[in-house]
């Protein structure tokens, strides 16, 4: 075969033609995005169980403590914000019991702990605009965010939280004679 000069450029396009179709560029490193996951509980630890009707006796007893047990986020910069309602009713009065801190709890005060409250049934059941009411409804619900002022017809109020946020309900059913009550 003999040469030809023109051999040389030949090789030179066909190898520039090649580099050219084939530029891998560099990766693009992209910041992930956090997922905001919901707050939860552990269904076992909760005191007394939330699955059957709590009987509470006025003659020997005071109160009830009642605990969600240990509260946890995926989330680790998330806090922890809670509410206690008696006998909620989104279309009534919320009777709203005891409002956690503003600033909602952090995490690791809830790793140990839980939202803990001492109900004293005839205290706090046995009042006029309960009467009737058989079983009591207590709940505790808890956020990730705070919660906000209600809009105009809010079907949950007092139950608003900021867009983004999960909030968790655990309900416990109580029962008790307010006729025994000092």
């Amino acid at each position: 075969m003999a040469y030809s000069p023109a051999l040389p450029l030949l090789v030179a396009v066909a190898l520039g033609a090649a580099l050219a179709g084939c530029i891998i560029p560099e990766p693009i490193e992209v910041e992930p995005i956090e997922q905001n996951l919901p707050p939860y509980y552990i269904t076992g630890a909760v005191t007394p169980p939330f699955n059957q009707i709590v009987e509470f006796d006025p003659e020997f007893e005071d109160f009830i403590e009642l605990r969600t047990g240990p509260i946890g986020d995926p989330n680790a910069g998330d806090r922890i914000f809670y509410r206690w309602f008696f006998n909620y009713r989104p279309l009534g009065f919320p009777f709203i019991s005891n409002i956690g801190p503003a600033e909602g709890l952090s995490l690791a005060a809830l790793v140990e702990g839980s939202i803990v409250y001492r109900l004293s049934p005839c205290r706090e059941l046995a009042i006029e605009s309960f009467r009737g009411v058989d079983p009591h409804r207590v709940e505790v619900v808890f956020a990730d965010r705070p919660f906000i002022d209600d809009v105009e017809n809010s079907p949950t109020p007092k139950q608003t939280i900021l867009d983004g946020g999960y909030l968790v309900r655990i309900v416990w059913f109580v029962r008790f004679d307010e006729t025994k009550c000092p």
